[in-house]
């Protein structure tokens, strides 16, 4: 069974389904820190479900059958570092910039400097978010320092090396 995100009742509408066009029409915005734990297909892909994600996301009429969202993504997460498998701290962040649009056809007609997505004409703006703070996770997680795999290394060879002593 899926668990049922919860967030603070003015965080609400990040949830809800809504219409693309009527949150382009009305220029609407969302803003605020939102827990981790809201991203269930995020969350999966992380060490640990912890943290905070500070987000916005705008919506814009662009043109006709087009939303444009534009907005940012920041945080840190807990990631495996695949050179020595312990946890470590990953900052993320990223620009948003999307069209929407609900017509494959429009699709050879979008500019370039923005990503494209065909969605149906009713989404949830946590959907939207939670696709980009799943591309801005690096292809392969490690350590930014490799100084801090290795001493990992060395405190699990010690470890072993006295395990062979005894």
């Amino acid at each position: 069974m899926a668990r049922q995100a919860v967030l603070p009742h003015g965080q609400r509408g990040w949830l809800a389904w809504q219409d693309v066009f009527d949150l382009a029409a009305r220029g609407s915005v969302f803003e605020g820190t939102l827990p981790v734990s809201v991203f269930p297909r995020f969350s999966e892909l992380l060490a640990a479900v912890e943290g905070d994600i500070d987000a916005r996301l705008a919506f814009a009429t662009a043109g006709v059958g087009r939303v444009r969202v534009e907005g940012r993504v920041e945080g840190a997460v807990q990631l495996v570092c695949q050179r020595c498998l312990e946890h470590y701290s990953q900052p993320i962040g990223s620009r948003v910039g999307v069209l929407l649009v609900t017509d494959e056809a429009l699709i050879p007609h979008l500019p370039a400097e923005f990503e494209h997505e065909v969605v149906s004409e009713r989404i949830r703006p946590l959907d939207v978010l939670e696709d980009e703070l799943m591309m801005s996770l690096p292809l392969v997680p490690v350590h930014p320092d490799p100084a801090d795999c290795e001493a990992t290394a060395r405190r699990l060879l010690a470890a072993a090396h006295d395990d062979l002593m005894e």
